[in-house]
């Protein structure tokens, strides 16, 4: 994968659900199964996908980054 590569989020990733707090949980749970492009990667290989929430249909706009491992995506 590289920068600007589509990719979509199948899963929510297991450390995701036990660890982050209910607002983090329910934007990565809508990400499932929608087409982001990369943005980037950290030094880890985490995937940076920015989120326009109102493209989620949540009913209001707002902007979010999130992270994810390569395993949680496919490339489309």
């Amino acid at each position: 994968m590289t920068i600007g590569d589509k990719v979509r989020v199948i899963r929510i990733p297991p450390s995701v659900e036990k660890e982050s707090p209910p607002e983090t949980v329910e934007i990565f749970r809508r990400c499932v199964g929608q087409i982001l492009h990369v943005d980037g990667f950290d030094e880890y290989g985490h995937l940076e996908l920015n989120v326009r929430t109102d493209r989620l249909r949540c009913g209001h706009r707002s902007y979010h980054t999130i992270w994810i491992e390569p395993e949680f995506v496919e490339v489309t």
